[in-house]
């Protein structure tokens, strides 16, 4: 596959998270960087994002299997994902992160796992497909530089 077909499928992926309600126009900005010259940009945007999801779900699991949750804590891990989340373009995320806080506002447990729930499909929605991105993003770089 040339670089073409690698950023066809790239347009192809992003319009279809666009369509699926996971990113929001704001994603575009962040590819707009790569125009402007940065072609890594995306890349590691993407995976410091990944990255960012996999520790903040973390934490915010350790906490909810406390016997006394720190809520004022988990607040914080959904805080910062969401603000993560708000700068890449991952609305999805970002509401989930959202509903979240307000759970941990109600100082409630079983509201706090159930939101949690959500955001975690919300996440595993979305990860498989900016993983493919990365991926395809790193063989563009590849090839570019073969050129």
């Amino acid at each position: 596959m040339d670089i073409a077909r690698r950023q066809a499928r790239i347009n192809q992926l992003v319009r279809e998270m666009l369509v699926e309600g996971l990113l929001n126009d704001h994603f575009h900005l962040v590819q707009a960087i790569r125009v402007a010259g940065d072609f890594q940009f995306v890349a590691k945007i993407i995976l410091l994002y990944c990255t960012q999801i996999r520790t903040n779900i973390r934490a915010i699991a350790n906490y909810l299997t406390e016997p006394n949750i720190d809520y004022a804590g988990a607040a914080v891990c959904a805080g910062h994902l969401g603000i993560c989340s708000c700068s890449i373009g991952a609305q999805s995320i970002q509401h989930a992160c959202r509903l979240f806080m307000q759970a941990c506002a109600h100082r409630s447990r079983d509201q706090c796992v159930g939101v949690f729930y959500m955001l975690r499909g919300e996440c595993s929605r979305l990860l498989p497909k900016f993983l493919e991105v990365l991926q395809l993003e790193m063989q563009i770089l590849y090839l570019r530089r073969q050129i």
